[in-house]
């Protein structure tokens, strides 16, 4: 059944690499212009739900990803996403939204690393 799952998360501890909490040396100001780039190219809404604690979220007819940014300092910050898919298709993975989010993060901001490469 896990390839049907509906729900994924990134942490610090996840064994699937790609699925780890990323770092990146950027402010939680930058990051949110990132995910707002991304959000208006793809034609998608990024709502704020609380800007002191950086915690964001994009919602579509097919799933929802809450983002949850932590800023150590004023250049350092910490990003994990959850996804919560929706829609019941084998060919629609979680995974894959939080495989692109990524990608196109670290295109847009100065990657860092995860917990293993830190």
């Amino acid at each position: 059944m896990g390839v049907l799952r509906k729900e994924v998360s990134t942490s610090l501890n996840n064994r699937n690499y790609r699925l780890k909490t990323r770092f990146y040396r950027n402010s939680l100001k930058e990051i949110k212009e990132a995910f707002e780039k991304i959000c208006f190219e793809e034609n998608k809404s990024l709502r704020q739900a609380d800007e002191s604690e950086g915690k964001m979220y994009i919602s579509t007819q097919e799933y929802e990803v809450f983002i949850k940014v932590l800023s150590e300092s004023s250049v350092e910050s910490s990003v994990d996403l959850s996804v919560h898919y929706f829609v019941s298709s084998m060919f629609k993975n979680p995974k894959r939204i939080i495989y692109n989010l990524y990608k196109k993060l670290d295109n847009l901001l100065i990657f860092k690393g995860t917990t293993n490469t830190i």
